[in-house]
């Protein structure tokens, strides 16, 4: 049985896997708007919650070896490494705030109306916010893409 289950705990997505599936995503999303001639606001916005995640991850400085869900078909990542919504909002609002403040001529330039609007959408609440939402789904698909990359 011990055998059994550590056959099941090798094939399991790690720490050290998470962060590259991060990294890879934060990376596509900042080609994707270099390659644009002028990327859409919604683009900035993505761009800049993918980069919060990924500095989220990082910053919990977790070893790399450490198994990250409970079993091989999990939706989602054990409890000390779910996503902390609200830390995470706080440094997608840092990125956006730097996005905001480019040169006008920039075409990483955060409109002040989008930023503004991304403040008002929190402000009744995490829960059911536009962030919430987009941050559970991205979630959702960098988990699959985690556990695709140990097929």
């Amino acid at each position: 049985m011990q055998d059994v289950v550590e056959i099941e705990e090798d094939n399991l997505p790690r720490a050290g896997n998470l962060l590259s599936v991060l990294k890879e995503e934060a990376e596509e999303e900042k080609q994707h708007i270099e390659r644009s001639r002028i990327p859409s606001q919604n683009d900035l916005r993505r761009w800049a919650l993918k980069d919060a995640v990924l500095s989220y991850y990082q910053g919990l400085n977790m070893p790399d070896d450490i198994i990250v869900v409970k079993n091989k078909f999990d939706d989602r990542l054990i409890t000390e490494f779910a996503p902390d919504f609200s830390v995470i909002y706080n440094v997608w609002l840092t990125k956006l705030d730097e996005l905001r403040r480019k040169n006008e001529r920039s075409k990483f330039k955060l409109l002040q109306d989008e930023y503004d609007q991304v403040e008002e959408d929190i402000l009744e609440g995490m829960r059911g916010s536009a962030f919430e939402k987009q941050l559970d789904r991205y979630r959702i698909e960098f988990v699959q893409k985690l556990q695709n990359s140990m097929k």
